[in-house]
């Protein structure tokens, strides 16, 4: 995830935008058409959740499940304070 509005405080009832990538490891995305489809579904059902929540916004045009081999380094950089997957091995 990213937060569009990460350099300033919003203002009460303005809503942040961000972005949700699920980022597909390449073999799976290559090979894998059933996983890729329940990836997408997982995918579909958190954009739906999140994009529901007072004061959130998913900006469609920048989310999407992203193989592993497009997701930049500059991507990367842009959501690793929201790196699910880091903070869940973090003690």
């Amino acid at each position: 995830m990213a937060i569009v509005e990460k350099e300033r405080e919003l203002e009460d009832g303005e809503s942040y935008h961000v972005a949700v990538y699920f980022v597909v490891d390449q073999n799976t995305w290559d090979s894998d058409i059933e996983g890729r489809e329940a990836i997408n579904a997982a995918y579909s059902k958190f954009v739906t959740e999140l994009d529901a929540c007072a004061g959130v916004e998913v900006d469609q045009k920048l989310s999407g499940v992203v193989p592993g081999d497009e997701f930049s380094w500059q991507d990367t950089k842009q959501t690793d304070l929201w790196n699910f997957a880091n903070l869940s091995h973090r003690d």
